[in-house]
């Protein structure tokens, strides 16, 4: 009864936020702070950093949607994005996700992609409604604590 790998669709949304590019990447790069506006995330810790002194691999510890995991993430970044790659995990088979950030006059342009799979039998609609809740709390979220 092992079963296999339950797909989520990607889920995309675009939202402008009356903050500058800087000081949305600078809330983005304060990972072991997303437990504080990030919903269903529990801890955050930076196992490794990049030259910069940026995470660069992260232990996240995951709850919701009625299961627990922790993944282990690793992160790019650049001057106007950031992105990141499952390394392992229990559950959660595949995730990727992405910010992309551009200036706009009055603020920043962030348009977040996320895309999971796991190792959960539920059905698709539940999946697609699962990933579509993620994205939309987490850019309502980023865009109270960015606006502070």
């Amino acid at each position: 009864m092992g079963g296999g790998n339950y797909s989520w669709a990607m889920a995309r949304q675009t939202l402008l936020l009356h903050s500058p590019v800087a000081n949305v990447l600078a809330v983005l790069a304060d990972v072991e702070n997303y437990p504080s506006w990030m919903d269903g995330v529990r801890e955050m810790k930076v196992a490794n950093t990049d030259a910069l002194g940026r995470a660069e691999q992260v232990v996240m510890s995951l709850e919701g949607m009625g299961f627990k995991d922790t993944l282990t993430l690793h992160y790019q970044w650049g001057d106007d994005h950031v992105s990141w790659d499952l390394l392992s995990a229990t559950l959660v088979t595949k995730l990727h996700g992405m910010f992309n950030l551009q200036s706009e006059s009055g603020g920043t342009l962030v348009d977040y992609e996320l895309d999971a799979d796991v190792n959960v039998a539920l059905p698709n609609f539940m999946k697609q409604a699962g990933i579509a809740n993620i994205v939309k709390a987490t850019m309502q979220n980023l865009k109270a604590r960015c606006e502070q």
